[in-house]
């Protein structure tokens, strides 16, 4: 066997039609979701099967991706299972089946494209690597192009026999790269919050500096990854700049993680949860 492309669905979105549902379905059982790490980096729970896939596609892929993959902290989920439906809709995400996963999401959002400006910095190797070991990569489709995630698109049973089959272009040693130990903590009193870019205020935080431009910029990236935001309504309020669309993915935030209180503005509270393990999917 050269690769393991030839066993797999490619093209067919409903895991379940290849043998995911049923006994293999990990909502259904639990039992069936481990955790899986890679490289220092938490990816949360994933299908048992699939991690022999992404255990080998890492293997050969990491040593490509400039910076390897980064994390904000030991703990920080980099996205795998996560039982929700399609960003773009038409049913069960491949996150729902724990066989996708999210790599340096802040560095590939979703819908980012050359023509956005933010293309992603994914090697293009990641095409090959993907689909060797029967991976689809969202770099490759044509809307919404996806570059942090790949998915699975073998079987369960192809799935669990999968095995390094070596580098077909081995990647030159990487760099020493230092790591964030945490994330950014929240940088103003309680009085303070990031909010809408109006008129200038000592208490409200849109973009008016250089250090402001910065955080807004994390939060629209967290809001983006969980689904609050898209990559384009971000890219339309302005670079680092807290704008309607940032106003109305908030509250949307703020509604799902239920607070008594929905604001179009981000207090200290709420960015902590938005940056922790705590932040919930919209």
């Amino acid at each position: 066997m050269t690769d393991y492309a030839h066993l797999a669905h490619f093209g067919n979105y409903n895991p379940a039609s290849f043998g995911w549902g049923g006994e293999n379905d990990p909502v259904k059982h639990p039992h069936l979701l481990v955790p899986f790490h890679f490289d220092g980096a938490y990816y949360g729970l994933m299908h048992r099967d699939a991690v022999p896939v992404f255990t080998a596609v890492f293997t050969e892929l990491v040593p490509h991706i400039p910076g390897g993959v980064k994390y904000l902290d030991k703990h920080h989920d980099e996205g795998c299972f996560n039982n929700r439906s399609k960003t773009t809709g038409g049913g069960r995400s491949f996150h729902g089946y724990g066989i996708a996963t999210d790599t340096n999401w802040d560095d590939n959002p979703m819908y980012g494209t050359p023509h956005h400006g933010r293309p992603g910095v994914m090697p293009a190797i990641t095409h090959e690597i993907a689909r060797k070991y029967g991976c689809e990569w969202g770099g490759d489709w044509s809307y919404p192009q996806d570059w942090m995630h790949i998915e699975i698109h073998l079987s369960p049973g192809n799935a669990a026999k999968v095995r390094h089959l070596g580098d077909s272009h081995p990647a030159p040693a990487p760099k020493p790269v230092s790591h964030p130990a945490s994330p950014k903590p929240y940088p103003f009193g309680h009085d303070d919050v990031f909010g809408p870019l109006k008129d200038p205020s000592r208490h409200v935080h849109g973009g008016y500096t250089a250090m402001e431009r910065d955080y807004v910029r994390l939060i629209k990236s967290r809001f983006v990854k969980f689904g609050y935001l898209t990559q384009h309504n971000s890219d339309a309020d302005g670079n680092g700049i807290w704008g309607p669309h940032t106003s109305a993915a908030c509250e949307h935030f703020d509604r799902r993680m239920g607070y008594r209180k929905i604001t179009n503005h981000m207090g200290r509270g709420s960015y902590t949860d938005l940056m922790s393990t705590k932040a919930r999917h919209a």
